[in-house]
């Protein structure tokens, strides 16, 4: 076909990417605490390189756009 390529991985949709990343990434704990504030954390955002931030949940919507708007995933939504 015309226009379409055959090199690289397969195009996949952020919904089955956040079921990879929830399957892989550790599970949060009472330990885990915000990256903002001393609250536990509730929200994990892993970053388009790999890294992640933890949030509390008022963190976590505060700066889901932006973190969406650069590709990350949440987990779970906030």
């Amino acid at each position: 076909m015309a226009g379409t390529s055959t090199t690289g991985p397969p195009h996949t949709d952020q919904r089955e990417d956040c079921m990879f990343i929830a399957d892989t990434v550790p599970v949060l704990t009472r330990q885990d605490l915000c990256d903002r504030c001393p609250a536990a954390a509730h929200v994990r955002a892993v970053l388009p390189a790999g890294n992640d931030l933890l949030f509390c949940e008022h963190h976590a919507r505060q700066h889901a756009p932006r973190l969406r708007e650069i590709g990350a995933l949440l987990s779970p939504e906030p």
